[in-house]
């Protein structure tokens, strides 16, 4: 008597036995993924293998980590490491490359693949504790969005994002570009001159600052995306 299944090797196929009918199943989205944020809510590292089992379950092949955010940045850049040692929660809520290299390494395991997102210019928050230079005003209050004028805010997100592009395989580098309120470009003097020099407003800074950051992603090999943008 003929087995009722019959598995072709190594082709992840099954034969239903003398019956004249053939299935053809595959997703609808070739990127299916769900996001997880570890700034506002740090998420220990079994969360995050748990996480990925169920992925796995719910036959989701993409992990989206927006990794940082205005309210904490846990992650510890070896280029730029007062990012998170000043702008995390605490020092047990971070993540170290070797805790990225792992998480990554654990989602490859179980065909998942993990998507960084660094968000910018806004959002961005965080970075200020660190690195006040690459913020438009902190004396005064005006955290966000990062700062157009200055070579340090390049420079940093030139070495942050280095950093990142080595741990994350995927080729796909989220970069937000959502939300971003420009009235402390406008309200910072020296943010305000310079857009004056450039022949620039808060809008057409906002779209060479975009332009700008993602020619250094791609410089490093990433397909860059993004939000659906609302400066509201």
């Amino acid at each position: 008597m003929w087995p009722l299944f019959t598995h072709v090797c190594g082709a992840r196929r099954y034969f239903i036995n003398a019956t004249p009918l053939t299935i053809t199943d595959t997703p609808r989205f070739p990127h299916r993924g769900l996001l997880v944020d570890t700034s506002r809510h740090f998420l220990p590292l079994p969360t995050l293998h748990s996480i990925i089992d169920s992925l796995t379950v719910a036959k989701l092949n993409t992990l989206h980590w927006h990794l940082v955010d205005s309210q904490s940045f846990p992650f510890d850049s070896p280029s730029y490491p007062l990012l998170g040692k000043a702008g995390s929660y605490s020092p047990q809520e971070r993540y170290t490359p070797s805790d990225v290299t792992s998480i990554v390494s654990y989602a490859a395991a179980r065909g998942v693949r993990v998507m960084v997102e660094i968000d910018t210019p806004g959002h961005a928050a965080s970075w200020c504790a660190g690195y006040p230079d690459v913020c438009p005003d902190v004396a005064n209050g005006c955290l966000e969005p990062l700062n157009p004028s200055a070579n340090a805010t390049f420079e940093l997100l030139e070495g942050l994002f280095g950093d990142v592009a080595g741990l994350f395989p995927e080729t796909l580098m989220h970069l937000g570009g959502d939300e971003v309120n420009t009235d402390c470009w406008d309200d910072t003097a020296v943010i305000a001159e310079w857009m004056a020099e450039n022949d620039m407003d808060s809008s057409s800074t906002y779209a060479w600052f975009i332009a700008k950051v993602q020619k250094i992603a791609q410089g490093l090999g990433k397909e860059v995306i993004g939000w659906e943008v609302s400066r509201g």
